[in-house]
């Protein structure tokens, strides 16, 4: 069974800083990481997806056939 999600935020700036300044802290508390990246495993088991993010690519999805780094030096 296919699922089709299209979420689209339109956020002003400062709400969107607020929203990251809230998942920062909530990324310090290692249960509720976990959760949502089992969430997210969960989401992306099918092929088609795009993870960004510091565990997508050990924590999230390890196997992926196609991982990009964007490093800046």
């Amino acid at each position: 069974m296919e699922k089709e999600f299209n979420i689209v935020y339109n956020l002003d700036k400062s709400t969107y800083m607020l929203n990251g300044k809230r998942a920062a802290q909530l990324a310090k508390n290692n249960e509720i990481k976990k959760v949502i990246n089992e969430i997210i495993k969960a989401f992306t088991s099918s092929k088609g997806f795009v993870v960004a993010g510091h565990d997508a690519s050990i924590n999230i999805i390890p196997d992926a056939d196609i991982k990009l780094f964007l490093l800046l030096i």
